[in-house]
């Protein structure tokens, strides 16, 4: 099994992109200077998480809280393809592989950016919206992301 592997990096403030992650390196994750990836969130510390490549798999580790994997709070944890990291209100989709080429599949990662983007939102809010306009804003998804009408529904 090839041990490439890259990030979708999605952030409240910023655009969402891919970073390729490095068997040789481990890449920090933070607001700070110092982090190979920065995240332009302030609810991120500095220096938040860093993930490494250890005995054939990638592990992400903790570095200030709080860090989640699938919403439950983590300290290190091997990652697998399609995991879903949050720290902040920001989010990072591991997956296995090489980073998609920027030309190819471009719309289609751009679906699937913009799907995470309102996942996200839908699921930062449940417990805090009230249930009415929270439905309305879930069937206000499903048209936009299905191209639906809103009648058929």
């Amino acid at each position: 099994m090839s041990s490439a592997a890259h990030l979708l990096i999605i952030t409240p403030n910023s655009d969402p992109r891919i970073v390729e992650l490095k068997e040789d390196l481990p890449t920090t994750i933070g607001r700070g200077s110092e982090a190979v990836v920065r995240l332009n969130d302030p609810e991120v510390e500095p220096m938040h998480a860093a993930i490494g490549y250890v005995d054939g798999n990638y592990v992400v580790r903790r570095l200030a809280v709080p860090l989640r994997l699938y919403g439950k709070r983590i300290r290190d944890e091997s990652l697998k393809g399609a995991d879903v990291v949050s720290l902040g209100r920001s989010v990072l989709i591991f997956r296995h592989g090489a980073a998609p080429d920027a030309h190819a599949g471009a719309s289609k990662e751009k679906r699937a950016i913009e799907i995470c983007r309102r996942l996200y939102a839908f699921s930062r809010d449940i417990h805090e919206v009230n249930p009415d306009l929270l439905a309305d804003r879930m069937l206000d998804d499903i048209i936009a992301l299905t191209q639906g009408d809103r009648a058929l529904l």
